[in-house]
């Protein structure tokens, strides 16, 4: 089995503002897990433990999906948590500018990965990129003005034109992710 997910590559100068973010926090909140810079992604479909025979299918689906899909642009800005700044999981910086057509290529995936026996997200897509995770309890509330201030930053849009079928290995360093496949869009 491969565990695999659908993402959105993330532009390196974006990385890079994220990895100043994270240095700047990292004191701050010592006691949370930091997503490596090179792993930042903004996934659009997990889709978990998948055999590798089903991996031609998947590719498959994703070409249809993003054969008449239009490159945009979005951008990013406000720091979120999942499941809120109280009882934080996952600490994340979200979509804060044309959030519309990756929620809905997200749900267009979704949908159509539905006809390979892939179960539909229960919850609403929210895009975003993870920066860090909580394994402790802890509450970020405090710290919620401090994070306001990176609303006001200024970060370069991401032209998205492509989306990602990604191969994850978990190993003692953390993940470790391969590209298996990156699909243009627009290309029927």
């Amino acid at each position: 089995m491969i565990r695999n997910f659908i993402a959105v590559d993330i532009p390196d100068e974006i990385k890079d503002k994220i990895a100043e973010i994270q240095m700047e926090l990292q004191p701050i909140l010592p006691k949370v897990s930091w997503v490596k810079p090179s792993n930042i992604h903004l996934t659009l479909k997990f889709l978990g433990d998948v055999a590798p025979e089903q991996i031609p299918s998947i590719e498959d689906v994703i070409r249809r999906t993003v054969e008449d899909q239009q490159p945009f642009n979005m951008e990013i800005g406000s720091i979120g948590a999942f499941k809120n700044f109280s009882q934080p999981k996952v600490l994340w910086i979200g979509v804060t500018t044309n959030a519309t057509p990756i929620a809905k290529l997200a749900e267009s995936l979704d949908s159509t990965l539905n006809c390979l026996s892939f179960p539909k997200e229960g919850r609403k897509f929210i895009p975003h990129l993870t920066i860090a995770r909580i394994r402790n309890r802890i509450s970020l509330t405090e710290f919620v003005s401090y994070f306001d201030a990176y609303d006001q930053m200024d970060y370069v849009p991401i032209h998205v034109k492509q989306i990602s079928l990604i191969k994850s290995q978990l190993n003692s360093e953390g993940a470790v992710y391969t590209k298996l496949q990156t699909v243009q869009f627009g290309i029927g």
